[in-house]
């Protein structure tokens, strides 16, 4: 995917490796240390839900893009980047007109 992205010159939303940027080391609410963790699957503090597939949700951090709150909630990081990328084509397409 990476290497298709670049050959072709396109833009790419690499969810894994910015979630791997920011927590290297508990990203998965899976984990064990996440099980106590108040709340449904989707309120751990960690930016993968407790099912290890889906992003996180928690509503402290919902809808704040700082940069701490872009470590606990995966919908407001996939939502961040998905932004940044979108203005990225944008910007391309009106630079070549």
């Amino acid at each position: 995917m990476r290497e298709i992205a670049r050959e072709e010159r396109l833009p790419l939303v690499d969810y894994a490796a910015e979630i791997l940027q920011r927590r290297p080391d508990d990203w998965d609410g899976a984990l064990p240390q996440f099980k106590a963790s108040p709340g449904d699957e989707y309120q751990v503090p960690t930016l993968l839900a407790r099912d290890g597939v889906h992003p996180s949700n928690p509503s402290k951090w919902s809808n704040d893009f700082s940069s701490e709150s872009l470590k606990h909630n995966g919908y407001t990081l996939r939502n961040y980047l998905t932004l940044i990328s979108y203005a990225e084509v944008i910007e391309r397409i009106l630079k070549e007109k």
